[in-house]
């Protein structure tokens, strides 16, 4: 992975920088009105996650459908206040192990990966005792109620084309996201160069995992509601993409759309589009598209959600469409 923008390591020093040294001068110096320590808290959580997968339909897949394991994540997540209003700090990690792990092995003795113990080589390496992660090592700060950001060990917050993969502690960012309020709606640009996923141990093991390399990404999004309907736009691209299985490099952009409506106070219908330009993966536009309807009733909710994938083949279409037979 190339590092063109930002000296290796630069963002995740200041962070941790910025907590060892502003966490005590400001515990120090702040008196009981301040908000670095009055707006901070401290959040704990224990997850256990167990599963039983066999899947024997197809030999060739046979053993990454072999899973049988209970694992656990147990999560510290401190967020500051912000001194004098301005500037504070987001430290997080998690402990993750296994309680019992009976999956297949490889012939090294280690059991096949899953989403909430670590892997150490792609997609192998659960199993061999418990690993802590920092997931968050951020320094945030605002101006009044105008802008807003953070750096360092971040996570998207979803408002434009980038976000964060499932799991019970989310996937991890280098990088800044800044913030602005415009025309009653929030616009934000975010920026990384380096990514790592809840379940590898690694930023670097992020390569071999996802047989894809890039410089850095970016995105711009702005969401906005009036009345009772909502939206989000979204535009961004990834820089200098390479793919394992190929030699070319690309420059992906990606959209975004999300629309919601209050039909009734206990009744939201919403829909989606979200795409990337891809000449390589794609060979042109693949996108997905879906529609929810989510309803209340007393403590009960109930969500429907209709999903459509469609990759559009634009170069072969146009070819089918454009250029004369031979």
């Amino acid at each position: 992975m190339n590092y063109c923008l930002l000296p290796k390591k630069s963002l995740l020093t200041v962070a941790i920088m910025s907590t060892l040294t502003l966490s005590p001068f400001a515990m120090a110096q702040t008196k009981t009105d301040n908000g670095f320590i009055n707006g901070s808290s401290l959040t704990t959580k224990f997850i256990s996650d167990t599963r039983v997968r066999s899947r024997n339909d197809n030999p060739a897949f046979d053993s990454y459908g072999r899973l049988n394991y209970s694992a656990y994540n147990a999560i510290v997540d401190l967020n500051s206040g912000y001194y004098n209003n301005f500037i504070g700090v987001d430290v997080a990690g998690y402990l993750a192990g296994d309680i019992y792990n009976n999956s297949i092995q490889n012939d090294n003795d280690q059991y096949l990966s899953n989403e909430i113990s670590f892997s150490q080589n792609q997609d192998w390496g659960s199993g061999n005792g418990p690993h802590l992660k920092l997931y968050t090592a951020a320094v945030k700060f605002k101006y009044q109620d105008l802008f807003s950001g953070k750096v360092g060990l971040i996570q998207s917050t979803g408002n434009g084309t980038v976000g964060n993969v499932w799991s019970f502690v989310p996937g991890t960012y280098r990088g800044l996201e800044l913030n602005a309020h415009v025309g009653g709606g929030k616009l934000t640009y975010f920026w990384a160069d380096k990514y790592t996923a809840p379940w590898l141990l690694s930023e670097d093991d992020y390569v071999g995992w996802a047989n894809t390399q890039w410089n850095y990404l970016h995105s711009l999004g702005y969401e906005n509601s009036f009345d009772n309907f909502s939206y989000n736009l979204g535009i961004g691209q990834a820089m200098d993409v390479r793919y394992n299985d190929t030699s070319r490099s690309v420059n992906p952009t990606s959209y975004k759309l999300y629309t919601r409506y209050q039909l009734t106070p206990n009744t939201q219908l919403a829909a989606d589009f979200y795409g990337v330009n891809d000449k390589v993966k794609y060979n042109g536009l693949g996108y997905m598209t879906g529609l929810s309807l989510h309803m209340n009733h007393g403590q009960w909710s109930w969500l429907s959600h209709y999903v459509m994938l469609t990759v559009i083949m634009i170069l072969k279409l146009y070819r089918v469409l454009f250029i004369p037979m031979r």
